[in-house]
Order: C-alpha cells, then structure tokens, then sequence
C-alpha cells in the first residue's frame, strides 16, 4: 500500500465567514486559503478553520487591508496555497433586482456606480492565473 494522496485543495474568494468552505471540507478537501474584506467575517473564518484543520489551517487574507481582492497578488498567493479548486461568492447587489431598486434609492449614480459590480472579475482573473482543475462561483 502506498502513501494516502492529500485531499484537493481549496481557496475561497469573497469567503464570508466560510458557509461555502465548510461544505467543502466536509466532503473532504483541505481548506488552503480564504480572502474576505470584511474583517470580522476573516476572523471568524480564520477560527473556525484553525480548529477544523489545526495541523494545517488555512491562510486567511481578512479586512481592507490585507483581504482587499482589488489589491491582492493572486499570482503570489497561487503559488503559496496551490489550489486544486477556487470557490467563492462575489457581490451581487447590481445582479438583482431588489439590490438595484436599494442602491438606486442610495445614492444617484445607483447600481450602476456601485464599484462591488466589478470584483467578480477578479475571482475570474484569479481562475485564469491559477488554472485549477475545477471552480464554483456562486451569484445568491
């Protein structure tokens, strides 16, 4: 008998607090990384996931700071977490149509000025850098 082979890595972008992670780690893969802006939701990604996977948690990018999909260097974490898939749920207020009736009662320019229109590109470019053998994108 051989080596057991290591379950399939995932990275999840516009993680939340990992609603789309754990369904994954529950069917077995190993949870390599997480990105998010919002910090709270890093954070408690980043503590649910070191208690699930304590050998070997994930690398959590969280907050404006560091979990800012705009300013990450996708190439760089590609090459740190090596993703067998890329999960991830990018906004979608400007999507739906109770979204845009809510921006466009917000603020003039409305859904079309909002700037999340143009993150999920990012998941994509993501996608295209690292060439993993499978992707889910959720739009809720």
């Amino acid at each position: 008998m051989g080596p057991t082979p290591s379950p399939p890595k995932v990275v999840d972008l516009f993680s939340g607090a990992g609603g789309m992670a754990l369904g994954f780690h529950a069917a077995g893969f190993e949870i390599a990384g997480a990105v998010d802006f919002d910090a709270d939701a890093a954070e408690t990604f980043r503590r649910n996931f070191r208690l699930l996977q304590p050998a070997n948690p994930p690398v959590v990018l969280g907050g404006p700071d560091e979990g800012d999909i705009q300013q990450i260097d996708t190439v760089a974490l590609g090459r740190r977490v090596q993703p067998d898939v890329v999960v991830g749920g990018p906004p979608c207020q400007a999507y739906s149509k109770i979204g845009r009736a809510k921006l466009n009662s917000l603020s003039p320019g409305g859904f079309r000025e909002d700037p999340r229109n143009l993150l999920y590109r990012h998941f994509v470019e993501a996608v295209q850098s690292w060439q993993p053998p499978a992707f889910v994108m959720e739009n809720v």
